[in-house]
């Protein structure tokens, strides 16, 4: 709120290492009426005086969800600074969680960065952000801000925000209470241009004495002045009184004003912020609302003007929090009439966060919870703004929670989404506990329901294998369920029947469950219907039809979700995969480079696993053997940290595979052990965990030259494989029988099988698997290239088979052939825009890897890959050397 006659106050000026962008950050802290939203408007002016772009969000409860703060603050870019293109960033929100924000984030920073110009970022009333998921949007602003980001914070604390380090490098300025205080000189310019008053000096400095200084302290008494049309008794009165001011100020302008203005005050202050509209609502009088407005402008009654195009207002919260506790003293029962019209308004406004916190501050909870009830689909299911929905949950005594149970499903959905598995089912438990009370047709319908949300959070934990049978009696004891809620269960009996083994059992219900969700236009369901279908697919080893089926997929969720979303994300990493398979390396890192991101938080174990294993392969191939491993040893740790015991064994599987490649026991022994991958507890991953230590056993076997004990092995695996359906794992056992049965000496068996293999490739084109065997593999391919060379030159024509020899031979390099040196144009054109926002980062920055990942929001493993990538992509070996290449190139312009 701008002051209408500005007071000279320098020491509250915009410094000029501010205005230069040479500090970044900038804080007002003081309790409320001290003038801080007010110090920071002047700013805003000032800078905009000088041609500075400049950008306001006052922050507010619904913004303690991530989410919704984001949705804000872009809008407010989006009005108050046209020059700022937020395109991109708005199509990550769009399908963002709350709980996957970093993404946002990063790409919201490029585009400020983009602009090039400074933008001045006014975050006011911080403290209003009541969760850490609130908190964390501010603190990664503060954090990685882009440099030519300044932020102003305004709150009553910002503790919270570990602003300690940036003090002790001089790379703060603040002002706390002692530099908003008025003296005495301030509070008599003060008095005499805005209230036309003139105190002597005695009365002057008891005044300052009593108030230290505080500005709504000392609005408040000059009212009290005008309204009496003295001083002397106020001054008086003023000075005696106790230490709290506002309530004695309070009541010295409430007995100063009439009652027809303080019945309206009184009623107009119970909202956070209202209009003329939502006003009509709550007074006697509606025709008189602008009447009774323009009357409160008129006498400077702390009403604050939020939104000029709107017409919406707030009060001071000073004022707000005394007039409100003033009608709760004087009139409860119309207290709490007047927010419940509040919330009834709100709702009808389709304000739906205002609403429920209306009931929550009444304590209407039937409202709330019916309220609750009615979004809950669009809130926890469609714009997934989990944090909220748990916060109102929360919020709720448990006997209304046990009123409504259909919240808890809702509540346990957005807990398990949310990856908190223990809350999630613990609060479905407390579900099963209300049933036998309620009456039996709502008992049946909640019973339904409630086993369906176990199977979802079982596939979700990778554990639905333990659950089939209930599956499977779910369906056919409920065939006239809704389309959403039979396919919703026959999604999950397909995971279930892929982690049992039982693959022919996987597709078909998966058919059921698409036909379900399109009939009933369920996107985000079906998108999970497209990623399982492609895990089956690759489990199966029908990599043809998995790219086709992901192909396709990706397509439709990318129309449907966006092409940043969750599951488009987990199309991509197993795109990635088949693609690596089939030698198409650029596009493997184009669909990692996509999907990764997208999937750390919600990923299925499948998507995970084949991420980090491509990322691995994809580093191995250009010879960076530590980013391999470290891969490998992130995908473990996301899998140790969500509960997911496939996933951390399968990729240490892998990285015990690659340290004995590299003929570093110690190392692999280390894996061992830490993820006890060959004395294993019996669980439900048994028979997981019995083809891992098979697999690690095996390449044992052959690297210590055990070969008849290998085959023997290998053979079992092989049929064991086959049995179930497991024909992608089974050609790797294939490819491995066949090693050793040729350093067996059986050259003969050992080419039948291998020529069988490479036939079966070339139809999935699926073969650079064989390559990840280190030396192993080495003088089957050499020895088989030369019996199929000496075919060709008796004039047997090349076939399928053939092209793939010929591929396996090309990369160990068995063939004179000399590889093409991509040209710098193509160099150029393969780096991605990410790539080239990071060299530009990097080039202007000089921080090291660590410090630079988190101005990009990223893991630091992410940050190497994306690094490794630039450095194969510009044909240079480190960071240095991208960097001049770059430059060279004019890409860092």
């Amino acid at each position: 709120m701008r002051p209408e006659s500005e007071i000279e106050r320098s020491r509250l000026g915009v410094p000029d290492s501010v205005c230069s962008g040479q500090v970044g950050l900038a804080a007002f802290l003081a309790p409320a009426g001290y003038g801080k939203s007010t110090a920071m408007a002047l700013w805003q002016d000032h800078l905009q005086a000088r041609e500075q772009e400049c950008c306001w969000l006052a922050l507010r409860d619904k913004h303690r969800d991530p989410k919704a703060l984001l949705l804000d603050l872009l809008q407010a870019l989006r009005e108050q600074l046209p020059a700022i293109d937020c395109s991109q960033t708005e199509s990550h929100l769009r399908t963002a969680t709350s709980y996957l924000i970093e993404p946002v984030m990063a790409s919201l920073a490029y585009e400020i960065e983009a602009v090039g110009r400074r933008i001045f970022l006014f975050l006011d009333d911080l403290e209003n952000l009541s969760t850490a998921a609130g908190r964390n949007i501010v603190a990664l602003l503060i954090e990685h801000r882009p440099a030519n980001l300044t932020l102003v914070l305004g709150s009553r604390d910002i503790r919270q925000f570990a602003l300690s380090r940036y003090r002790l490098a001089g790379k703060i300025v603040e002002f706390g209470i002692k530099d908003l205080q008025f003296n005495a000189g301030e509070i008599r310019e003060l008095l005499s241009q805005r209230f036309d008053i003139e105190l002597p000096d005695t009365a002057l400095l008891a005044l300052a004495r009593k108030t230290e200084g505080w500005p709504a302290a000392l609005s408040l008494y000059a009212m009290g002045v005008n309204a009496r049309g003295q001083t002397g008794t106020v001054i008086e009165d003023f000075v005696g009184a106790s230490s709290e001011l506002t309530d004695y100020l309070g009541e010295v302008l409430f007995t100063s004003l009439d009652e027809e203005l303080q019945a309206f005050l009184l009623r107009a202050a119970v909202p956070e912020q209202f209009n003329a509209d939502l006003l009509r609502h709550l007074v006697t009088e509606p025709d008189e609302v602008g009447r009774m407005l323009q009357r409160i402008l008129d006498a400077n009654l702390f009403l604050q003007r939020v939104d000029i195009n709107t017409g919406e207002f707030r009060f001071h919260a000073l004022c707000a929090d005394f007039m409100r506790r003033r009608l709760k003293l004087e009139n409860q029962t119309l207290y709490q009439d007047l927010i419940s019209r509040t919330a009834e308004w709100c709702w009808s406004q389709g304000r739906i966060h205002e609403a429920i916190e209306c009931a929550r501050r009444a304590g209407e909870w039937d409202f709330m919870a019916q309220r609750m009830l009615e979004c809950a689909d669009e809130v926890v299911r469609s714009s997934a703004e989990f944090e909220s929905f748990l916060a109102w949950t929360q919020a709720l005594p448990d006997e209304v929670l046990n009123r409504y149970p259909e919240l808890l499903l809702h509540q346990s959905w957005a807990l398990g989404f949310s990856r908190k598995m223990p809350e999630a089912e613990a609060v479905l438990l407390r579900l099963q506990t209300l049933l036998p009370d309620l009456p039996a047709a709502r008992a049946q319908d909640l019973e339904r329901q409630l086993k369906m949300h176990n199977f979802v959070i079982a596939a979700i934990m990778d554990r639905a294998q333990d659950q089939i049978d209930e599956i499977r009696q779910w369906l056919d004891r409920y065939p006239d369920a809704s389309d959403a809620e039979r396919g919703q269960v026959l999604s999950t009996l397909s995971p279930a029947a892929r982690n049992s083994n039982l693959l022919d059992q996987s597709l078909p219900p998966l058919e059921q469950a698409e036909e379900r969700f399109r009939r009933c236009g369920a996107d985000y369901s079906l998108s999970w219907v497209h990623n399982i279908r492609i895990a089956v697919l690759i489990k199966r080893g029908d990599f043809a039809a998995a790219r086709l089926a992901g192909q396709r997929g990706l397509e439709e969720m990318s129309q449907a979700l966006g092409e940043h979303s969750p599951p488009s994300g987990m199309s991509n990493c197993m795109l990635a995969y088949l693609a690596y398979e089939a030698g198409d390396l650029s596009a493997a890192r184009a669909h990692i480079d996509s999907g990764l991101h997208a999937i750390l938080d919600q990923g299925m174990v499948d998507s995970l696993y084949f991420a980090y294993l491509t990322q691995s392969y994809l580093a191995a191939e250009d010879g960076n053997l530590e980013l391999a491993v470290s891969s490998l040893s992130d995908g473990e740790s996301l899998g140790l940290s969500f509960g997911l015991p496939r996933l951390t064994t399968q990729l240490a599987t892998r990285r015990v595979l690659r340290y004995l490649h590299a003929d570093d026991q110690l190392a692999a022994d280390a894996v061992i052990q830490a993820r006890q991958l060959l004395d294993y507890p019996k669980d439900a991953f048994t028979r997981d965990r019995d083809n891992c230590a098979d697999l690690i056993r095996a390449h044992q076997d052959l690297l210590c030259g055990k070969h008849a004990a290998a085959q023997e092995r290998l053979k079992a695996m092989s049929k064991c494989a086959a049995q179930d359906g497991r024909m992608r794992m089974k050609a790797e056992y294939d490819f491995l029988l066949a090693i050793a049965v040729h350093a067996a000496g059986d050259a003969n068996d050992a080419g039948r099988r291998f020529r069988q293999l490479l036939a079966e490739a070339a139809v999935q084109q699926r073969y650079r698997f064989m390559l990840h065997v280190g030396a192993l593999g080495r003088g089957l391919i050499a020895e088989q290239l030369q019996v199929r060379q000496q075919a060709w030159s008796a004039g047997v024509e090349k076939d399928a088979a053939d092209g793939i020899l010929g591929e396996l031979a090309q990369v160990l390099g068995l063939l004179d052939e000399e590889e093409g040196v991509a040209s710098v144009d193509t160099a150029v054109e393969a780096l991605t825009r990410r790539e080239i926002d990071i060299l530009k980062r990097a080039a202007s920055s000089g921080l090291n890897n660590k410090k630079l990942a988190q101005a990009l929001f990223v893991s630091e493993g992410t940050l190497k890959w994306h690094l490794h990538n630039i450095y194969n992509k510009l044909g240079t070996r480190n960071r240095a050397g991208a960097i001049a290449q770059a430059q060279r190139l004019g890409l860092l312009r």
